[in-house]
């Protein structure tokens, strides 16, 4: 959020993103982050059931690992280095910015799925779902006296 969203009444209306504080950083919901930017190479944390992301890079670990373990900006650990090659959206930011070429950065754009074309309908309308073999539920009884 801007300082002028927080401040001033006219900003209102706009959309916020929730920022949460996991182990003392700041982290937000994949979920929410993906509607905005691309995060496909950030590395997601779990926290309560949920993925977030790092906003900032985390601390070192202080072990020295070979490169491709490594985030490309300020070289953390990262656990899956072959689907993941940031740990937090400011070390991707900082990446993509050094190389920008064109007007519309791709850490802005988030990717579109491919969409797929529609099912064909099936030629049998005749058949029906399948049926239990077993009942779920016997036939009610009482419970024997003793």
């Amino acid at each position: 959020m801007c300082e002028s969203c927080v401040s001033a009444d006219a900003h209102s209306n706009h959309k916020k993103l929730q920022i949460y504080k996991h182990v003392h950083k700041d982290v937000v919901l994949l979920a929410d982050m993906q509607k905005h930017i691309d995060c496909s190479q950030i590395q997601p944390y779990r926290c309560n059931g949920k993925k977030v992301l790092a906003v900032n890079p985390l601390p070192h670990s202080g072990r020295e690992l070979n490169s491709g373990e490594m985030c490309k900006v300020c070289h953390r650990i990262i656990f899956k280095p072959s689907i993941y090659t940031y740990c937090s959206i400011s070390c991707k930011v900082a990446a993509v910015s050094a190389n920008l070429t064109s007007s519309d950065p791709p850490y802005l754009a988030p990717k579109k799925p491919k969409k797929k074309p529609p099912p064909k309908p099936s030629v049998n309308k005749t058949q029906s779902p399948p049926k239990r073999v077993n009942k779920r539920k016997g036939v009610p009884s009482r419970a024997p006296f003793f």
